[in-house]
C-alpha cells in the first residue's frame, strides 16, 4: 500500500508541475515486450500492443489502451498517464484472464522514457500479489490530421505567429 501511494503521489506532482510545459498532442502506437518477475510463478515474457493518446497544449497528460499477453494469462489494460515529452509516469486498472482462474482485478503502474524506442519499468498489484515487469517497446507516432513536423513547421515559419507556450 505504502508504494502505491508513493506512485500515486508523485504521478500526482507530475502533473501539476507540467501546466506550464508544452506537451505533444499525439497518437502513438507500438508493440510492448516485458519481463515479468514476481507473483508466485516463474519469470515469463509478455508481449503486447497499446495505443495512446497524448492532449494538444496545457497540462502534459495522456491516457493509453493496451493489451499484454503471458504464456498462459491475458491482460488488457488502460493507465492515466503524465509525462513532458520524453519521460513520465502512468497508473490504471487492469484486468488478467487466465485459464481455469477467476479473472483478477488489479492495479498497474507504469514508469517510462521514449522518443520512438523506450523502456518501461511497470509494477502490477492485486489482492495479495505483486509483479515487477522491465521491458522495451517501440512507438509509431503520429498526429491527427497531420504531421507532427508540419504542425511544427506552420506554428514557427512565420515571424508574426502568435503561438507561444503558456
Amino acid at each position: 500500500m505504502k508504494k502505491l501511494f508513493i506512485t500515486l503521489s508523485l504521478l500526482l506532482c507530475l502533473m501539476a508541475t507540467g501546466s506550464s510545459l508544452q506537451a505533444q498532442h499525439v497518437i502513438s502506437a507500438g508493440p510492448m515486450f516485458h519481463l515479468n518477475f514476481g507473483g508466485g510463478g516463474k519469470t515469463q515474457m509478455s508481449y503486447g500492443f497499446e495505443v495512446a493518446y497524448w492532449n494538444a497544449f496545457g497540462v502534459p497528460y495522456g491516457v493509453d489502451l493496451g493489451f499484454d499477453y503471458e504464456r498462459g494469462a491475458w491482460r488488457l489494460y488502460s493507465e492515466a498517464q503524465a509525462g513532458v515529452v520524453y519521460a513520465g509516469m502512468a497508473a490504471g486498472p487492469y484486468l488478467e484472464f487466465r485459464k481455469d482462474e477467476a479473472v483478477k482485478l488489479g492495479l498497474q503502474t507504469s514508469v517510462w522514457a521514449n522518443v520512438y524506442l523506450g523502456i518501461d519499468m511497470r509494477a502490477r498489484f492485486t489482492r495479495g500479489e505483486s509483479r515487477f515487469a522491465p521491458g522495451l517497446y517501440a512507438k509509431y507516432v503520429f498526429t491527427p490530421g497531420g504531421g507532427l513536423w508540419d504542425e511544427f513547421r506552420e506554428n514557427h515559419e512565420s515571424e508574426e505567429s502568435d503561438w507561444d507556450w503558456d
